[in-house]
């Protein structure tokens, strides 16, 4: 039994919440992103669902380098952004006490996290 795909079910959940926060929020600019992570976090699961180290294997490692990749150019951005602007002119709505940010980096970076574990994680810890 493999413990893997339940890293990448739950970086599923939490991309699906920030996509539905993206949406209420009226964010048309990153809910494709929370879209296309939640669709990433869903291939991972079923790749990883056995355990292999073949082209399944190699693909769901892919999967996390990507997201890797995407959550260092996000927090690139995010400095840029922060550094050319001030502070917010006025409050951000909030969702269950905290903002959108919040959710979208929770999504992004702690996603990452889950799908590295599930790719990379050690046989010993994930696999029985």
């Amino acid at each position: 039994m493999t413990f893997r795909p339940w890293f990448s079910l739950l970086a599923l959940i939490i991309a699906v919440i920030a996509a539905v926060v993206s949406y209420l929020d009226n964010d048309t600019v990153e809910l494709p992103f929370f879209v296309l992570i939640s669709l990433a976090a869903t291939t991972q699961a079923w790749l990883v669902r056995e355990q292999s180290v073949d082209w399944r294997r190699l693909s769901a490692m892919g999967i996390a380098i990507g997201w890797v990749i995407a959550a260092v150019g996000i927090g690139v951005l995010l400095m840029m952004f922060q550094a050319s602007s001030g502070a917010p002119s006025s409050p951000e709505e909030a969702y269950l006490g905290l903002t959108a940010t919040v959710y979208h980096l929770a999504a992004v970076y702690g996603g990452a996290l889950l799908v590295v574990i599930a790719a990379f994680g050690p046989k010993r810890w994930l696999e029985r």
